[in-house]
């Protein structure tokens, strides 16, 4: 069988198998569009809007036939994402969808290999699909203050706790800043990072498209193990405000990370023993952003117009599942947005990832960490940052990482709390 015959041959076996679903076993009329644009499929420029009609109704006298077919056509294609979101649907090798339709072209269902996604970024994300399962994006709420009697608030960077009682968090302040009359002053998870919220949709608007998923997102405070070991998470945000993500660099087989935090000063990124090539990309930057001493480099965010802050990808296999972990991490929002951004755009990954340690034809490294250089507005105000810049690659050997981390009946840590506080809008 050749291959076009045999994608044919599987493309046709989901559909039948999207037909026997209850929700289209109990809806005529929208399976009967799907079994014509099936017969269809074929067809490079599709089948126009008003053939599909014609065909559908030949039999059946409809009074406002135009508007009952547009709202069909929007009924079949949301059972379609609703069937690919399905256990059974991720399972499958094939994903259906049915596109907008195109002037001049009309209606044509989509295939989608799930097992093989297409390009740069395909073969990057392609990670988290393994085992049939999409992933999840973990996003974070910093902590802030909000002092009650003037409803002003506040917030201070080196004081971040994301599994804090009231009391635990203000404690913890008047630690950090014992000058500070913490009287009148309650916690609250009040707002989320904007650039956050923007990669969280750059990387669910890129699976909802490359692979038909809907990839869902959790809150860091919320988070349980079984979402862990269940799913293969994207983590957003920096150490400092999730403690998911500080767990996870912690440990043992993450020790050989080059690219590293130090949590206890904020916008301070660490490069242990940086090559040749490293000192050469660090050299291109403003002094002020480089500090330099016992054998690494310390680099450091200046945020105004057009200085530079710097963030870290990392994958891992998930020390606690299958699949991997991929956390894209920065103590600026704009640089976890940008690299975010360039890693759903195919012409932007290679940018990013232009080093000899990963070709793009290739599915990406299961260990390996990047650290990134991001160019901020060209005004003083929270404008969208530039392309990232690389500064080094480095991938690692696995050395028993991605297998049983964790001896029998342990578990993560306890990573949500009871829900004292209310998170809700964007910085």
């Amino acid at each position: 069988m050749g291959n076009s015959e045999q994608v044919r041959a599987e493309s046709g076996e989901l559909v039948g198998d999207i037909l026997g679903t209850p929700e289209l076993v109990q809806a005529e009329i929208c399976s009967g569009l799907l079994r014509i644009l099936l017969e269809h499929s074929d067809n490079p420029v599709g089948i126009s809007g008003k053939e599909l009609a014609e065909l559908l109704y030949k039999q059946k006298a409809h009074g406002d036939r135009d508007q009952a077919f547009r709202q069909l056509v929007m009924e079949l294609r949301l059972k379609l994402r609703r069937y690919s979101a399905t256990e059974e649907g991720q399972r499958q090798k094939w994903c259906c969808l049915l596109p907008n339709g195109i002037s001049g072209q009309g209606y044509r269902l989509r295939f989608i290999n799930q097992w093989s996604l297409p390009g740069p970024t395909g073969h990057f994300w392609q990670a988290h699909r393994e085992g049939g399962r999409l992933p999840i994006v973990v996003f974070t709420e910093p902590l802030f203050f909000v002092e009650k009697a003037g409803n002003r608030l506040f917030r201070w960077p080196d004081v971040n706790h994301d599994d804090a009682t009231p009391e635990e968090a203000l404690r913890l302040l008047k630690e950090k800043h014992p000058e500070v009359d913490t009287t009148g002053l309650h916690p609250s998870y009040s707002y989320l990072a904007s650039g956050e919220i923007k990669a969280q949709q750059y990387i669910q608007d890129w699976f909802a498209m490359a692979s038909g998923g809907s990839v869902p997102a959790r809150n860091a405070r919320r988070i349980t193990s079984s979402d862990i070991s269940s799913t293969s998470p994207v983590l957003l945000g920096t150490p400092e405000d999730n403690r998911l993500m500080r767990h996870l660099l912690d440990l043992g087989e993450c020790k050989q990370l080059r690219y590293r935090y130090d949590c206890d000063r904020s916008g301070l990124t660490l490069l242990m023993r940086p090559t040749a090539d490293e000192q050469k990309r660090l050299a291109l930057l403003p002094g002020v952003n480089v500090r330099r001493g016992n054998g690494h480099c310390e680099l450091v965010d200046t945020a105004e117009a057009d200085r530079y802050v710097f963030g870290v990808l990392t994958r891992m296999p998930n020390p606690y599942g299958e699949g991997c972990v991929t956390i894209i991490s920065a103590h600026q929002t704009r640089a976890v947005e940008q690299c975010a951004k360039s890693l759903t755009d195919d012409s932007r990954i290679r940018r990013l990832l232009s080093r000899r340690e990963w070709s793009w034809e290739e599915p990406a490294p299961r260990f390996f960490e990047v650290l990134f250089a991001v160019r901020m507005g060209p005004v003083n105000v929270d404008a969208e940052a530039r392309i990232p810049e690389l500064i080094g690659m480095q991938v690692h050997q696995l050395d028993g990482l991605g297998e049983a981390c964790l001896g029998e009946g342990e578990a993560l840590p306890a990573l949500h709390m009871a829900g004292q506080f209310q998170g809700s809008g964007p910085i």
